[in-house]
């Protein structure tokens, strides 16, 4: 239960920062905001799937690799217009969930139904937030 609890709020953690960080992109190019755009609407896409693979008890790697890929290449790409610090913290947090992988694995046996349902909630909720992050940053 307890890691099922660490993933789903870190998955909610990471997409209310980018959420948060949206008004930052002002003054980026609008090719800038539209490859910041595309990439979360891609993490969003990835989250989602990771939630529905858990939701049926099987461990995501592909989109967990995807997610980590992510996370190596998001801070270079947002440190134009947050701070350092903060695109740190979210390529940090997007490599935990790559993790979710190894969790997944752990959890097969040991979780209860409710738990895993949670955990699709919490995944569906992260990529909304994504999604509306995406769709900001084009409208800016």
């Amino acid at each position: 239960m307890l890691e099922i609890l660490g993933l789903s709020e870190k998955l909610i953690s990471i997409a209310d920062k980018v959420f948060g960080s949206v008004s930052k992109y002002k003054s980026a190019s609008k090719e800038d905001r539209r490859r910041l755009a595309d990439l979360f609407e891609r993490i969003a896409v990835c989250v989602a799937e990771i939630g529905k693979s858990m939701g049926h008890k099987l461990v995501p790697k592909a989109h967990c690799s995807e997610i980590y890929a992510y996370s190596i290449e998001l801070p270079e790409i947002m440190e134009k217009y947050v701070s350092p610090k903060l695109a740190r913290e979210l390529a940090e947090d997007l490599q935990a969930v790559y993790d979710t992988e190894e969790i997944g694995l752990m959890l097969q046996a040991e979780s209860t139904e409710l738990e895993w349902k949670a955990l699709v909630s919490t995944a569906e909720a992260a990529a909304g937030k994504f999604r509306a992050a995406a769709h900001l940053l084009r409208a800016i």
